[in-house]
This record gives C-alpha cells, structure tokens and sequence, in this order.
C-alpha cells in the first residue's frame, strides 16, 4: 500500500482507499460565556470514477473540541483562499469564529431586508 496522504486514510483493498470525511460541521455557541463546541460529523467514503461515494461498510464517528481548545491555532498554512487568493496562513480558529458570526449576521440581515414578512 502507498503511504496514506494522511491519518484518515485505510487500505481497505489493494489499491482501494477508503477516506473519512466530515459531511457536516456543526457549531454549538453559547452566548452567556461565549464558549463554543465544534462537532465535525464524519463517514467514510471511496473515491470511485470521479465521484465521492459513502462507503457502506464505514462506521460514522464524531470528533468534538472546544473552540477554546484550538482558538490560538491555524490550520491554513501553504493554503489560498479558493476565490480571493488571499494566504490562510495566518487565519486562526477564533477568525474563523468571527467570519461565521459575521456571515450569519449579514445573511440574517439581508433575508429579514428582503423578506416581505417582518421576523419575530
């Protein structure tokens, strides 16, 4: 087997490769002492003919941190933004907490602008 691209990689097969993926995030943020709880929902799936494919016989498991546990550290390193081109480098966990709240704060702005019904 060649040497996995990284920890979340098996051989299941010769040459076949099963990859656990987080196919969804949530983020649990509470607003009385501003903690937050990441819980990256993860599966394993085969790469088959271009396409990600669950794998049936792959157990789902959840990692769960805390935001304050990682908040200092950056996971960009060597990255670009996909549309901006802007280096990730230096993006720290809590930035990426800040540009969610942000994102949900101007969503949440422009669908109760452009709603025709007021939002409780």
């Amino acid at each position: 087997m060649p040497e996995p691209l990284n920890a979340r990689q098996r051989e299941i097969a010769p040459g076949i490769i099963a990859e656990r993926l987080a196919t969804a995030i949530h983020l649990f943020w509470t607003p009385a002492d501003d903690s937050c709880q990441i819980a990256f929902q993860t599966s394993e799936h085969l790469f088959v003919n271009g396409q990600w494919q669950p794998f049936a016989g792959g157990a789902g498991e959840v990692l769960s941190v805390q935001l304050a546990d990682i908040l200092d550290r950056t996971f960009g390193e060597g990255l670009t933004d996909p549309v901006t081109g802007a280096s990730l480098d230096g993006v720290s966990s809590g930035g990426v907490m800040l540009i969610i709240k942000r994102a949900f704060d101007a969503l949440w702005s422009e669908r109760t602008i452009n709603s025709s019904t007021p939002t409780p």
